[in-house]
């Protein structure tokens, strides 16, 4: 022992010596310059003595016990903390769950190593107490076993609490309930219908006046001196107008608002159906041969087919491509041609709703499309100032008409008689041409007057054929004699805008409705 305290060197610290006194005691002697460093711990139950837990709160000298008999001043043991003492512990994840849930919910909990109750145990009592014991079911017992036999973490055995309901309580429950809830709906449905009356709706207003009775034309016409009536409602302009077919007792609108309206001409002349659908201006409208429904084309790129009566929306037709314009094939309602911005013309079929001819010849935007020989052929027109003649349903040209004075005619309408066509010339002009066994233009007629550039402007015609008429660019409607081509009058009809339409009522001799820009239609005779 000499040999081994002598050993090292000078500079060395010199290390503490512990010398054994007894077996109950351990003392340990220390330098001088270790003062305060270290405190002597005595023992004074045996050394080997194992070492003793309890499971209620140990006194503070045993919290600051040190685990290896040495300990400097102030610290603490690293199980040991300032409200108590901490163990590791090796509990199952669920029953810490549930115990905790408990505790949280019910004020106690079971200490799954002591099974003692934690917390209130009178609401321990009181919860278990109330539970109906047929409801009550144990299950397997969930053990916490602990390597160390001697450790108070001894396998403790735990109930397990289970509800179970039968299946067939609870089908029973739910159809009992349902079949009150529905019982107690249909009730009030009842209740409901029974107590709003039913109101028939009027659809008298698309019946025609007994007066009126179509004619073939050949009655003697006028033209009109005043304005009856003025035609209010749209919110902006009013790009086309057209007559119910043969008995004109209804005025079909489109505007630029994006709606389209029906009006009264004899009756109280008031505004009958909105119909309300397109997200952009109202370019174009066209009745069926009957009346009953009618096809609109907008700005949104979709073409619409109305039900007159109900003011619904019956069908859809769109190809992403803008439709300037859409009309009906005379001898068959379920087919119309639309003129469209990719140089082309499509036929649609309204059974399937899809394409099933196209016309491809113009070299730019096609603007109007126009039936002559009982729908057998039509003229198509377009920006790049050709006139084309088809035969419908058959997508090659019959005819080209181009000339190097031509202008685009964006309007075209057909002579009452049957035999020559008239375009609405960008050049302040109203062109001619025959549309008889031969197509070709009537340069010997040609209308002057009025100032229309820029404007697709309506051209009409009285039933007799004798006076032609349109509008201009200023809001003025023009009215020619078609065999002397003077012109017999001019007024101003709109203000604030173009006169855009004029059309010629079919019975009425002297009846005139215009519309424009201003988002009015006129009534005049």
């Amino acid at each position: 022992m000499d040999l081994l305290n002598s050993y090292g060197d000078e500079d060395e610290v010199e290390v503490p010596t512990l010398q054994l006194e007894s077996s109950s005691t351990i003392s340990a002697s220390v330098p001088s310059s270790w003062n305060n460093a270290m405190v002597v711990h005595t023992l004074k139950s045996d050394i080997t003595a194992p070492l003793q837990l309890n499971n209620v709160n140990c006194s503070i000298e045993h919290m600051f016990k040190p685990s290896n008999n040495v300990m400097y001043k102030g610290q603490r043991s690293n199980n040991t903390m300032g409200l108590g003492s901490m163990e590791s512990v090796s509990v199952n994840d669920g029953t810490f769950d549930e115990q905790y849930r408990n505790f949280q919910r019910h004020g106690y909990a079971i200490d799954v190593h002591s099974n003692q109750i934690l917390g209130d145990i009178n609401e321990y009592n009181h919860s278990f107490k109330d539970q109906p014991p047929s409801k009550k079911k144990k299950t397997q017992k969930m053990t916490a076993v602990s390597l160390d036999s001697s450790s108070p973490w001894e396998p403790v055995e735990v109930e397990k609490i289970e509800f179970v309901v039968k299946r067939e309580e609870v089908s029973d429950v739910s159809q009992s309930k349902k079949v009150g809830e529905t019982a107690k709906s249909s009730a009030k449905d009842e209740a409901k219908v029974s107590a709003i009356p039913s109101i028939p709706v009027d659809y008298t207003w698309l019946k025609a006046p007994a007066e009126l009775r179509p004619s073939d034309g050949t009655h003697d016409c006028f033209v009109p001196k005043k304005c009856l009536k003025k035609y209010t409602g749209h919110t902006k302009g009013i790009q086309e107008i057209e007559l119910f077919p043969k008995t004109g007792h209804l005025i079909l609108s489109a505007s630029l608002d994006g709606t389209c309206k029906i009006w009264d001409v004899f009756g109280d002349r008031t505004v009958h159906q909105t119909y309300l659908g397109h997200n952009e201006a109202v370019r174009s409208i066209n009745f069926d041969s009957t009346g009953s429904s009618f096809i609109s084309s907008s700005f949104d790129k979709s073409m619409k087919l109305w039900d007159v009566a109900t003011g619904k929306e019956k069908q859809s037709f769109t190809n992403k491509k803008m439709n300037y314009q859409a009309r009906y094939i005379p001898y068959d309602d379920n087919l119309f041609i639309s003129t469209c911005a990719d140089n082309r013309l499509y036929q649609w079929d309204i059974r399937t709703g899809q394409i099933c001819q196209e016309y491809n010849y113009h070299l730019a935007a096609c603007n109007a499309v126009l039936f002559f020989d009982k729908g057998r052929k039509f003229i198509s027109t377009s920006d790049d100032k050709k006139i084309l003649v088809w035969e419908t349903e058959i997508p090659v040209p019959i005819l080209y008409i181009q000339e190097q004075d031509m202008h685009s005619t964006p309007s075209v309408t057909i002579h009452p008689s049957g035999d020559s066509f008239v375009g609405q010339s960008m050049n302040n002009t109203i062109v001619t041409y025959f549309c008889g066994d031969k197509v070709k233009q009537n340069k010997k007629k040609t209308f002057r007057g009025h100032l229309n550039s820029g404007y697709a402007c309506q051209i009409g015609f009285s039933p007799n054929g004798k006076y032609m008429m349109s509008g201009d660019g200023k809001g003025k409607l023009h009215v020619w004699d078609w065999k002397s081509m003077k012109k017999c009058r001019e007024f101003q009809a709109h203000d604030n805008g173009p006169c855009m339409g004029a059309i010629w009522h079919p019975i009425i001799p002297s009846y005139i409705v215009t519309c424009g820009w201003d988002g009015v239609i006129k009534l005049w005779d």
